[in-house]
């Protein structure tokens, strides 16, 4: 009786998160075409307390919330000091904006954390190798779908 107890709030938990993720995607990608809704920036460039894409290497460590098509999601940890972590950083910091729309796709976050209450997030797409910063598109300048995919793999075994 137990095991179907933990199991029912392990999945509450889930879709709570879930809807979570969701939510925080959808409000970093809508574009309600308010001109008063702030001040436009170069790419690339964040806002005044915000961290920028340069500074991506400079981080502690790099979470990454992977979701997949069943609606399961995972989180995974790369230390800061890793050579993993420095592939990651250098293809962030050396990304290309490009033209484009985001869609459903962009279910991955991969978050860079500087210290306590102080991160660069990032919605990714595994399939387009693309992520979104400050509302703009950018391209790696390295696939990172092999490189979660090689994260992933070295905690399931």
């Amino acid at each position: 009786m137990k095991t179907r107890s933990s199991f029912t709030v392990f999945l509450a938990v889930l879709v709570t998160l879930l809807v979570l993720l969701a939510a925080a995607t959808w409000i970093m990608l809508r574009d309600d075409g308010d001109i008063a809704s702030g001040p436009q920036r170069e790419p690339g460039v964040a806002a005044v307390g915000e961290r920028t894409l340069a500074e991506a290497t400079q981080a502690r460590f790099l979470s990454i919330f992977a979701s997949d098509s069943a609606g399961g999601l995972a989180s995974y940890m790369v230390g800061g000091s890793t050579e993993e972590f420095t592939e990651f950083g250098t293809a962030i910091t050396n990304s290309q904006p490009v033209e484009g729309a985001s869609d459903a796709t962009f279910s991955d976050l991969l978050v860079f954390s500087f210290g306590s209450n102080d991160t660069l997030e990032l919605s990714y797409s595994r399939t387009r190798n693309q992520y979104i910063f400050s509302d703009r598109l950018y391209q790696p300048t390295t696939d990172l779908a092999p490189m979660i995919a090689k994260v992933e793999q070295k905690f399931q075994t």
